[in-house]
C-alpha cells in the first residue's frame, strides 16, 4: 500500500514499476535529469553515495537535491573547492595533491549538508533536523503570499518537489545550502 503523497509534485513513478523491487535513491536519482549534477557530486561522497543503495533500515536518509539550474548559478560550485578566505587572501598549496584533497573533503562536505539521517515531515513547520553536518540545521515553513509553497530553512530555498524510495526520500530544491554560513547560495 502506498502512503499518501503530500502537496509537492511527486517526481518519478510508482515503486511497483521496478521489477527487483521498490526504487533505491539511487535509482530514482539516475533517471531524473533535473538534477543530474547534484547526482554527479554526491557519487563522489563516499559516504553520501553508500547511503543511496543501502537496503538497511538504519541507513533511511532524506537528500535535499539542488536543481542544476541552482548549481549552475553559483559563483564557485562545489567541486570547485572552498572559497578564498574572507581576508582576501589566495588558498595556497604546496602539492596537487593537497589541493585535490581539499576540493576533495570540501565536496564532501557540501554533499553531508544535503543530507539528512531519518525522515523529515516537510508539514512540521519549524522544526529542525540535524544534517550530517555537524551543528548545521534545516527546517521547514511554508508561505502564503501569492500561493502555498513550502521553503527549506535557512535560506527560503523552495522545495519543487518530491519523491519517496525504499530507503530514503528525496527532497528536489531550487537553490542550495551553503558551508560558509547560514544563509542558502
Amino acid at each position: 500500500m502506498q502512503a499518501q503523497q503530500q502537496q509537492l509534485p511527486f517526481i518519478g513513478g510508482p515503486a511497483d514499476h521496478f521489477a527487483t523491487g521498490p526504487p533505491t535513491l539511487a535509482d530514482i536519482l539516475t533517471r531524473d535529469r533535473k538534477s543530474s549534477i547534484a547526482y554527479d557530486y554526491i557519487r563522489d561522497s563516499p559516504i553520501v553515495s553508500s547511503l543511496l543503495v543501502s537496503t538497511s533500515s538504519k541507513s533511511f536518509t532524506t537528500i535535499l537535491v539542488p536543481s542544476n539550474s541552482a548549481i549552475m548559478s553559483l559563483a564557485r560550485k562545489p567541486h570547485q573547492g572552498p572559497p578564498a578566505p574572507l581576508d582576501g587572501q589566495i588558498a595556497t598549496y604546496n602539492t596537487d595533491k593537497e589541493e585535490e584533497e581539499a576540493q576533495r573533503a570540501y565536496l564532501e562536505k557540501w554533499c553531508l549538508l544535503h543530507a539528512v539521517k531519518g525522515r523529515v515531515d516537510l508539514q512540521d513547520d519549524g522544526v529542525h533536523y540535524n544534517t550530517m553536518v555537524g551543528g548545521r540545521d534545516v527546517w521547514f515553513s511554508h508561505t502564503m503570499f501569492d500561493k502555498a509553497e513550502t521553503l527549506l530553512m535557512p535560506g527560503a530555498i523552495k522545495i519543487t518537489g518530491q519523491s519517496e524510495a525504499s530507503n530514503g526520500m528525496i527532497i528536489y530544491i531550487d537553490g542550495t545550502l551553503s558551508l560558509e554560513n547560514a544563509e542558502s547560495a
